[in-house]
């Protein structure tokens, strides 16, 4: 679900109440329903400034700061809303490709519904000894094989990321996974293109200044409008 001015609020901002799966019970009124296939979730919000100076990146900020999470009993008197800054903030946030991949695994099944495409993958899983309802103690013969496979699991992906995809700039780093990827999931992604090709263009509205911005800057998307002058 959207929020904002394609969402369902249109812009105007509204309060969304999150359900759990299944729920039947009737909704309150001045609420948003979002009923999620799932009992862990997250929720990605982005305030993009219209430039990057101080004055509107504070603006863009005292928007974040609106967003309230807080259980519905509390709707009356919702409690001092925490905010966690974690820019300048050195944290580890590396996937770790190891055995405790499938501990983390097991409990996520533990937790969540099962869903009806995921049945196939279920029944894979048992042999592994992930299964709803039981707890997950491989032996160490398993354990040993997990570990290998995860590792195996590890090095196929960062040999993707040189291999898979077409280069956007024959001397960048950027790729288009377009034709790497299925028919019938190309449609979303090409949403999503021109969504950042939008973005670009607000930035830089004179396709020559992409095009000198793209040279200019390592990473080949140039720099925002108000920099422009700066480089």
């Amino acid at each position: 679900m959207d929020v904002g001015p394609t969402g369902e609020d249109q812009g105007k901002g509204g309060k969304y109440l999150l359900l759990p799966p299944g729920h039947k019970g009737e909704i309150p009124p001045g609420y948003i329903p979002v009923v999620m296939n799932t009992y862990n979730s997250y929720a990605l919000f982005r305030a993009i400034s219209e430039t990057t100076s101080k004055e509107d990146v504070a603006k863009a900020l005292a928007l974040v700061k609106q967003i309230k999470a807080y259980p519905l009993a509390n709707a009356a008197n919702p409690p001092e809303q925490r905010y966690i800054d974690i820019h300048g903030t050195v944290f580890d946030a590396i996937v770790r490709f190891d055995a405790s991949f499938y501990e983390s695994l097991a409990r996520m099944i533990n937790e969540e519904p099962v869903q009806p495409h995921d049945l196939s993958v279920m029944n894979l899983l048992r042999s592994l000894g992930i299964e709803k309802g039981h707890d997950f103690k491989p032996d160490a013969a398993t354990r040993k094989v997990l570990q290998a496979a995860a590792q195996e699991s590890n090095q196929w992906f960062m040999n993707g990321l040189i291999t898979s995809g077409d280069r956007f700039w024959p001397n960048r780093n950027w790729d288009d996974l377009i034709p790497k990827v299925p028919e019938e999931r190309r449609p979303a992604i090409r949403y999503w293109q021109r969504r950042l090709e939008s973005i670009i263009a607000r930035s830089f509205p004179d396709g020559e200044e992409r095009t000198e911005a793209s040279k200019r800057d390592r990473q080949g998307l140039g720099v925002p409008r108000d920099r422009a002058s700066e480089t």
